[in-house]
């Protein structure tokens, strides 16, 4: 059973979405980049809270920092002028 915090993430979720699709600026796609993933994260916590899978807290962790990583390299090439097209 869907709870109604698991559609309001859902919704966010898929709202982010459009705007990564649909904007043009490079940080503001970083941005919605970690704003999605972090918006995923929450609804993975949620729904392991619900259906009581703590194994899943372990998959969380390595979601997140993979994310921040990704975000900070990705930040650092576009700071030093990467893919200037």
């Amino acid at each position: 059973m869907i709870h109604i915090l698991e559609i309001f993430i859902l919704l966010s979720l898929f709202m982010i979405l459009i705007r990564l699709i649909l904007t043009k600026s490079k940080w503001e796609k970083v941005l919605s980049y970690s704003s999605f993933s972090s918006k995923a994260v929450i609804l993975m916590l949620v729904f392991s809270l619900v259906s009581d899978q703590s194994f899943l807290l372990d998959v969380i962790i390595i979601f997140l920092i993979l994310n921040i990583w990704g975000v900070l390299i990705v930040s650092a090439y576009l700071e030093r002028g990467g893919n200037k097209r």
